[in-house]
């Protein structure tokens, strides 16, 4: 809401995405349109990166931009949606003669935001942590804005098998803001008992 009296009024713009565009495609299809340019509000910069704090690239099947995710998961708005992930960022696992196959690393080993990974409750949890994606997203805020908010789905193949083992697939939502937590980056998605996004939460109730 930019205070211009209609809420969320900002055109779609997703609509023609090429499936392995860029981060800035990538913040389009999260429904961010705008560029800040001089006072307006909108989008900064935006850029995929395969470890927290690196300037390297991920993989670039390890993100996607797409018009629906298998027959149920289809986009909020717009024509698109944004699709990160440890593997393929795709609706399947890729041709038979692709890169990558099951078994084989995206990225390799890389490093994820202090504290990370987390453990669930009485779970324990390895440091180590392979096959990173960041999506790393500056915006300015209208000088009105309170709050953000944003829907995420999060899969994983390997539940339930390695529900409560050291190794599980995770995602954190890191939020830098002078108005949040005296301005130090922490993560603001949980599951309803309070556990970071991973394998162990509260959240899977669908198994196929």
């Amino acid at each position: 809401d930019d205070g211009d009296g209609e809420t969320d009024n900002v055109a779609e713009c997703d609509d023609s995405l090429d499936v392995d565009g860029d981060a800035e495609d990538f913040a389009k299809a999260l429904g961010i349109c705008q560029k800040a340019e001089g006072k307006k509000w909108g989008l900064v910069s935006a850029e995929f990166t395969s470890s927290w704090g690196s300037s390297s690239p991920p993989n670039r099947q390890q993100h996607g931009i797409l018009g629906k995710f298998g027959n149920v998961i289809k986009p909020q708005e717009g024509g698109a949606l944004g699709v990160i992930s440890s593997g393929w960022a795709r609706e399947f696992n890729g041709p038979s003669n692709s890169s990558f196959q099951a078994g084989q690393t995206m990225t390799g080993p890389g490093t994820v935001p202090p504290g990370f990974p987390k453990p669930a409750q009485n779970c324990d949890i390895d440091d180590s942590v392979n096959d990173v994606i960041t999506v790393k997203v500056t915006l300015k805020a209208p000088a009105n804005a309170k709050g953000l908010a944003f829907d995420f789905n999060f899969f994983s193949g390997e539940w339930p098998q390695y529900v409560c083992t050291r190794f599980n697939d995770g995602f954190a939502a890191m939020l830098t803001s002078s108005a949040f937590n005296d301005g130090e980056p922490d993560n603001i998605s949980f599951d309803t008992q309070g556990n970071p996004v991973s394998v162990n939460n509260g959240f899977f109730d669908r198994c196929t």
